[in-house]
């Protein structure tokens, strides 16, 4: 299970990432912490919700925009079994550290 959370972190990484560079002028200190679900399919993440932020309104729309554009890959039939369950739940956080300019 931990290869493919990670398969998909390593996805969804460079999506925010990309988006925080356009937006610094925007963007604030703090962390928009997430859950959301990936379906057995993979696919876009469903249920997303935020659970927090200290950051701002601008921190949640990127985190939220990035989790968009994000496309998991199916789930392993390995780890199917293993959750007995279609979906598999997720929680992310996405801060936003002070720049060293």
């Amino acid at each position: 299970m931990k290869q493919y959370r990670t398969s998909v972190e390593d996805r969804l990484g460079p999506i925010w990432y990309a988006f925080t560079k356009r937006s610094t002028d925007l963007l604030n200190l703090g962390t928009v912490e997430t859950t959301f679900e990936i379906p057995a399919g993979g696919g876009k993440p469903q249920n997303v919700r935020v659970i927090s932020n200290t950051g701002g309104r601008w921190d949640e729309l990127i985190a939220r925009q990035a989790m968009d554009q994000l496309r998991a890959p199916p789930i392993p039939n390995a780890v199917l079994a293993e959750i007995k369950d279609d979906t598999l739940q997720f929680e992310e956080s996405f801060t936003i550290f002070q720049s060293r300019h």
